[in-house]
């Protein structure tokens, strides 16, 4: 009942505010696990509705390499990542998926607290420290894939956006899992997304 939607042209969604208390919560790395907790948590119920205000799209929107909305380093964005893989790891496979950078991406800060200072001396974000964030995702993404061929199938369309030292790697991986696969509905799926 929470992700309730009001009908018609005029309608609500009830659960923007508590996505955006959240989102402000995450500006504060002292708060940032927990809050990226509970919106894996919701991203898990939400049923999905016309609304763009989704707890998958406000995980996404703090932890961005590119434009993170927190003042956590990426060491600690990385670490409650890994977090989260573990508690969570569906949402956070398409939170992976959603994180690599690509050449038309967009985004906008997220809400910041009006009444209490949440802010912390931000890291600098260069190439390098995106690239290093690069790396971590692009690994993870490759050891969660597994020899899972729906997972392949997703991965695919993201190997240019994949960190360069791992994009062999994973046709190597991905030649692997397909010799393994028996039934033709995935490997018809696999060849599709190729």
């Amino acid at each position: 009942s929470l992700f309730y939607e009001d009908k018609g042209p005029l309608g609500a969604a009830y659960h923007a505010n508590l996505l955006f208390a959240l989102e402000m919560l995450a500006w504060s790395p002292r708060y940032l696990l927990r809050v990226a907790e509970l919106l894996a948590k919701l991203a898990q119920l939400d049923p999905d509705g016309r609304y763009t205000n989704r707890p998958k799209n406000s995980l996404r929107q703090i932890f961005l390499l590119w434009l993170p909305c927190t003042h956590a380093s990426l060491e600690q964005r990385l670490k409650v990542i890994e977090r989260l893989r573990k508690i969570s790891p569906s949402v956070t496979w398409t939170l992976l998926l959603r994180l690599l950078p690509t050449g038309h991406d967009h985004s906008q800060y997220s809400q910041q607290a009006r009444w209490r200072d949440l802010s912390a001396e931000d890291e600098e974000v260069s190439y390098a420290l995106i690239a290093k964030g690069v790396e971590a995702l692009s690994g993870w993404l490759m050891e969660d894939a597994g020899t899972d061929p729906a997972r392949w199938s997703q991965l695919i369309e993201h190997l240019p956006n994949l960190a360069a030292s791992f994009r062999t790697q994973a046709m190597d991986k991905l030649a692997a899992v397909e010799k393994n696969i028996a039934d033709p509905k995935e490997r018809q799926q696999l060849r599709t997304a190729m």
